[in-house]
């Protein structure tokens, strides 16, 4: 195996044992074992499985159902882009 793909799944399972450390502070009664998080991880990921807390709002944890946040109006310039700019320039600097 070449060293790029080593390095790859070196970070990718410092990324698991940080995300297992934080689980096991977080739930502290769970008795999953390092070797069967990542499988776990893998699992979750790949039903795209979402777990709620009671004292959250059901709405924001369910995948798909994220509220829309509206762009802002684009303004047009005041010349068209196709259009001639020496019909449009009115200033001295054109």
């Amino acid at each position: 195996m070449k060293w790029p793909k080593k390095v790859a799944f070196w970070l990718i399972n410092c990324a698991l044992f940080n995300s297992f450390q934080i689980s096991q502070k977080l739930n502290p009664t769970s008795q999953v074992r390092y070797k069967e998080f990542p499988l776990q991880v893998a699992k979750d990921c790949a039903t795209d499985k979402v777990e709620t807390d009671s004292d959250t709002d059901t709405d924001a944890a369910r995948t798909g159902t994220s509220s829309h946040t509206p762009r802002v109006p684009h303004e047009d310039p005041p010349w068209d882009t196709f259009g001639s700019y020496a019909e449009k320039c009115t200033g001295e600097n054109c």
